[in-house]
C-alpha cells in the first residue's frame, strides 16, 4: 500500500512529466529563481536534501557560491525559492533525492 507521501510524490512527478510534454517547465536553479520571482511558478519540485548557497550580484544576476555565510550570501537559495513560490500561491513538492537527477535536483512547472 502506498503512503500519502509516496502518492503525493508520484502525483508531482506525473505533473512534471506532463509539463515537460508541453515545454512548460524549467530545471536549473537560476531559471527557477528568475521565473519564481516573476510569479510564474505553479509547482516547485525539489529534492529533500538539496541546499545551495548563492548571491545576487549588483546587476541582479543569481550566482552560486561555494560556502554559506557572510552578509551577502543566501545560505540556502532553495529555501528562498520555496518561500517565493508559496508567497505567489504556487505549490511545493519535496521529493526523494535522485528523483530529479535529470533536472539538476530542482524543477518548476510554469503557469504560462
Amino acid at each position: 500500500m502506498q503512503s500519502v507521501r509516496e502518492a503525493q510524490q508520484a502525483d508531482a512527478l506525473q505533473a512534471l512529466d506532463d509539463a515537460m510534454g508541453t515545454q512548460s517547465v524549467v530545471s536549473t536553479i537560476g531559471e527557477t529563481w528568475r521565473l519564481a520571482h516573476e510569479g510564474r511558478g505553479k509547482l516547485l519540485l525539489v529534492e529533500k536534501n538539496y541546499h545551495v548557497p548563492a548571491i545576487l550580484t549588483e546587476d541582479g544576476r543569481f550566482e552560486l557560491v561555494d560556502q554559506p555565510g557572510g552578509t551577502e550570501v543566501m545560505d540556502d537559495a532553495v529555501d528562498e525559492i520555496i518561500e517565493v513560490v508559496l508567497a505567489r500561491r504556487g505549490n511545493i513538492a519535496i521529493v526523494d533525492d535522485e528523483a530529479l537527477s535529470i533536472h539538476q535536483r530542482i524543477a518548476l512547472v510554469l503557469r504560462y
